[in-house]
């Protein structure tokens, strides 16, 4: 399956896009694994309904949710939402007047799965030994050298894997969050 690409090239699809409220909305959507009503929504994140429409609404407009279903309840149509399979591309190589916006953006959702797995280790350290805890938890880093045919290669296998397994449907499942950083850095002497 290709994915659709949306590019956030203006100010206005950027500060849609970074809105703290919508981030967790999009955060929310895909943890549930299921879509979910605005009401449903509003519940989670302890904000009005009606809120949870409006940035709906701009999620839409941007394309990074889609309307799933809509179903008759107690005599009110409710429509169902979820994240949209795509991916978002912030155009970080870009020299323009938004490169400030853009590296935001990119801490913000660095250090919203960072938060996240440092909570989660938190919540399940006590007496675990560290091959336990990567059942819960994992952090790596290090350096791979790669040809340039290579990089593209582990790219696009990382992509395709994770494509793959975004959506739920096999009994027993995980759901993992992840943030990939990867970049070329400066040559040393």
């Amino acid at each position: 399956m290709v994915r659709k690409t949306i590019r956030l090239t203006t100010r206005e699809e950027l500060n849609t896009y970074m809105s703290p409220v919508r981030q967790e909305l999009l955060r929310t959507l895909r943890l549930s694994g299921e879509p979910m009503t605005p009401k449903e929504l509003s519940l989670r994140l302890k904000i009005s309904a009606s809120s949870v429409q409006h940035h709906l609404k701009k999620l839409l407009d941007l394309g990074v949710v889609e309307v799933d279903h809509r179903a008759l309840i107690n005599g009110i149509t409710a429509t169902y939402y979820r994240d949209s399979p795509v991916e978002v591309r912030m155009g970080m190589e870009r020299g323009d007047d938004l490169r400030e916006e853009r590296e935001a953006m990119v801490g913000q959702m660095v250090e919203q799965v960072y938060g996240g797995f440092v909570e989660r280790t938190r919540q399940v350290r006590a007496g675990m030994d560290e091959e336990a805890l990567q059942g819960y938890a994992y952090l790596t880093s290090g350096l791979a050298r790669l040809l340039p045919g290579e990089r593209a290669g582990l790219l696009e296998t990382v992509r395709r894997y994770l494509e793959a397994h975004e959506r739920p449907g096999r009994p027993g499942e995980e759901t993992w969050e992840y943030l990939i950083v990867a970049y070329r850095p400066e040559e040393q002497p």
